[in-house]
Order: structure tokens, then sequence, then C-alpha cells
């Protein structure tokens, strides 16, 4: 899935609370859609400066995302959501599946090595918007390169094999994408099958405005089998 669009990353969605002053200038990296720092669906490897609160709204028909984070240290960052699915933003939810989110620094960006990151959507939360990830960052002047690898709804494209099934017979196991049981540890990086992702995001001249395009792993799967996909598809209004 092919997603562009423009983002104001700086008009008071996050407060670097223990940053200096220089570093609170637009320089924290932009909200994906689910809160934590990314492109627009796909995470990407960056992370905020120490001590800084993120929190926001945003939507993409069938979900409308409410996110508070924290970036509790250098390579950690942990992030409440709540996903509610809900079209007409005057309406009422249908049902809400909240998740804790978490993204864990491997590696900062040097001059010859990407900055990598591993990460959870919901990892404790609802199956429905749970999804692991291993993304790498490469900037480049003002242009900012990620790709990576998703599992879960990140990788429903199903574009590879799982590549950790060779470890153990538990990572190349059969995965449910929805269902009223809870994520659990258990369930992380698991599937027969993966996505690969990528995306760029381009710092425009304009201070607080980023362009951003991605190619997602994400196909919905479990909306298309509910039919809201194709629901909407006929015109449902938003």
């Amino acid at each position: 899935m092919l997603l562009a669009g423009l983002l104001f990353a700086c008009i008071g969605v996050s407060a670097p609370a223990l940053a200096d002053r220089q570093e609170q200038e637009c320089t924290a990296p932009s909200s994906s859609l689910y809160g934590s720092p990314g492109l627009i669906s796909t995470p990407n490897a960056r992370m905020d400066p120490p001590g800084t609160v993120r929190a926001g709204i945003s939507t993409l028909d069938p979900y409308l995302h409410a996110y508070a984070g924290f970036q509790i240290a250098k390579p950690l960052y942990v992030s409440l959501r709540q996903s509610a699915s809900v079209s007409n933003l005057g309406g009422d939810p249908d049902r809400l599946y909240p998740g804790v989110d978490v993204k864990l620094r491997l590696h900062k960006e040097s001059a010859a090595i990407p900055e990598i990151a591993i990460g959870m959507m919901s990892a404790i939360g609802h199956k429905r918007m749970a999804g692991e990830y291993l993304v790498f960052s490469k900037s480049y002047k003002n242009l900012d390169l990620s790709g990576g690898i998703g599992w879960g709804r990140l990788g429903s494209a199903k574009n590879i094999k799982n590549p950790l099934g060779f470890l153990a017979n538990h990572f190349g196991k059969a995965r449910t994408l929805d269902g009223e049981i809870p994520n659990e540890a258990r369930d992380w990086f698991t599937g027969k099958d993966a996505g690969l992702f990528a995306g760029l995001e381009y710092k425009t001249p304009i201070s607080g405005l980023s362009l951003k395009a991605e190619w997602g792993a994400d196909r919905f799967t479990a909306e298309k089998a509910l039919a809201i996909i194709k629901r909407l598809s006929r015109g449902r209004s938003v």
C-alpha cells in the first residue's frame, strides 16, 4: 500500500521536557499515525530526546488513534494507544482496540551504519493492531530513508517467508491477526510469512513541514475479512 502525505511535525504534538532549547526547535522526529516516531503508517528507527512526552490524535479510515508516548531513556520509547473503529469522527466508535507500543534502538546511526530499531505495536493489547518490526533508517541531508521487515499486522502483505523460522519452529507457526484473546509474548515475531516495507521523509525548508511517502506491508487483513474495507469502497460516509 503506497501512502503519501504532508505532516507538520512540531505543532504541539511533542514536548522534550529534559532536552535543551536547541533540540526543542523542531528537531524531534515526526509521528506516525499510531503515535510513535515514524512515517505515515510504517515505523522508522528514530527516537525522541530523552524525557520527551508525545501525545496526539490521528485518523485513517476506518480507525481513530489516540496516544501518549514517553521517551523513557535514549534507546527506549513506550506508548499507550487507544484505537477506535469509527469512520465518522462525530460518531460513536463500534469497538476499541487498546495497546502498549514499544520501540528499542539497537544501534545509533553512524557514517557507515544506519540507525537500527526493533519494536512492537500492541506488544500487550488487542490482536487487531498487533505487529512487530525490525527497521533501519539512514539520513542524507534533508532526506531520511527507512526500510525494514514487519510481522503480524505490519507484515500482512506476506511477501517474504518469516526469516526467523529457521531459528525455531515457534516463530514459523500460523498466526491469527484478530480475535478476542489478547496479544501475548508467545505471538511476537511469529507467522509463516512476513512483509517488507520502506519509505522516506523529506524535511522541507519550511520549519516543521515534512513530506512523507511509504510502501507499507499492512494489507488490512482483519478488516477485509469483516467486509469493512468493502463497505467503505461502496461509498460509506466519512
